[in-house]
């Protein structure tokens, strides 16, 4: 497989772009059939109503991707990174829903309201957590970050934990022991306790919120195909790919019930375990560099397009729905609408993230360089 000069996998562009449309379908298809739309929205709903699960494709992906940003860099650049990557577009989008909202919906005056918004819930929005704050998202998809801002957590913290000297000279006097696989094991196996286990004690709520146990067999997958790619396999690894599956498909099966609750109905337990199989089926493919043609294109365009895309999309588009769909046909509604969705995450990624994510990056640099010891300081930065 080729691989560019900052050892992009070419692949996984790709994959953000389809995980990212199934996700838009599978939303634009669920508003369509509760505004009472035609066949057209039932037939499409029978198929897209399986594009939820683009968002473990994304936390797959984000796996693989953190593992490979995170390998030899420190903590603060891992920070910069991350920070200069995710909020530049997410303030805009954010910023974007808020007005939206507030010029179709009104004005909220509690920030746990999920009708209307106002600008103190606007504010905690821009922090990407303020849900843990009390505040109720302006746009339904922001719960994926939550889960992605604490994967990023862990990671920083293993990072930290890194920096101590006892734990370093340690892991330099074994320096075969496979550590990130075993405590990608500890993980997996911590989170298959925590979510199998019915005890609402304090404690387990708390370590289900930190380890995310609902979402963690993803990531934890993506990370262990990372290493795959990398090094190629080992036993632990192979044991990490054979629980990670076989969880995620019994979590994906058991999720059957919480979708009725939310309105979905008919989900085959067999199409289920046959995506998320299919999505570990092209991961090995990736991590075994037996893409063949896929790997020599270049899908960046594509893969820009995504984040932008998935922040935008869902609030406006449902409202948008909602209050045109007894005027206008709705098949030009339904593709008019994607199409404009891909126009403006096309203007915010060329006009602000691309911009946005170089200026904090910068900034970020420069801060942090002061809070170096100075024996470090000297040294830069990895853009």
């Amino acid at each position: 497989m080729l691989k560019t000069s900052n050892n992009r996998v070419r692949e996984l562009d790709l994959l953000r772009f389809l995980a990212a449309f199934s996700v838009v379908v599978f939303h634009y298809s669920t508003f369509g059939c509760r505004v009472g739309f035609s066949a057209f929205y039932a037939f499409l709903d029978s198929i897209a109503k399986y594009g939820y699960l683009g968002v473990e494709l994304f936390f797959m992906i984000s796996g693989f991707v953190i593992l490979m940003s995170a390998r030899g860099r420190g903590l603060f650049e891992f920070i910069i990174s991350r920070v200069s990557r995710l909020y530049p577009a997410f303030w805009v989008c954010c910023t974007a829903t808020f007005v939206f909202v507030l010029f179709t919906e009104g004005h909220a005056e509690v920030i746990a309201s999920k009708e209307g918004v106002n600008f103190y819930q606007y504010l905690m929005n821009l922090t990407m957590i303020g849900r843990w704050f009390g505040a109720v998202s302006i746009d339904g998809v922001y719960w994926t970050l939550y889960q992605e801002v604490k994967f990023y957590l862990l990671v920083g913290l293993v990072l930290l934990l890194k920096n101590f000297s006892y734990i370093e000279a340690l892991m330099l006097r074994v320096k075969r022991f496979p550590w990130i696989e075993m405590l990608l094991l500890i993980w997996l196996i911590s989170c298959v306790i925590l979510d199998l286990s019915t005890s609402e004690n304090i404690v387990f709520r708390l370590l289900r919120f930190a380890l995310i146990a609902k979402n963690a067999t993803f990531f934890i997958a993506g990370a262990t195909y990372y290493l795959i790619w990398l090094k190629g396999f080992n036993w632990i690894r192979i044991i990490l790919l054979c629980i990670t599956l076989g969880f995620a498909i019994f979590q994906k099966i058991a999720q059957i019930e919480n979708l009725k609750a939310w309105g979905h109905e008919g989900h085959s337990e067999f199409i289920i375990a046959g995506i998320v199989i299919s999505f570990f089926l092209i991961f090995l493919l990736i991590s075994l560099r037996k893409t063949g043609a896929l790997s020599s294109r270049d899908w960046i365009f594509w893969g820009s397009l995504t984040y932008p895309l998935y922040l935008i999309h869902h609030r406006i588009g449902g409202i948008l729905i909602r209050d045109f769909s007894s005027y206008v046909n709705e098949y030009l509604l339904f593709f008019g609408l994607i199409s404009l969705m891909f126009f403006f995450a096309y203007l915010i990624h060329v006009l602000f993230e691309k911009h946005g994510t170089l200026w904090l990056k910068k900034l970020l640099q420069a801060n942090f360089a002061r809070l170096q010891p100075p024996k470090e300081k000297k040294d830069k930065l990895r853009p």
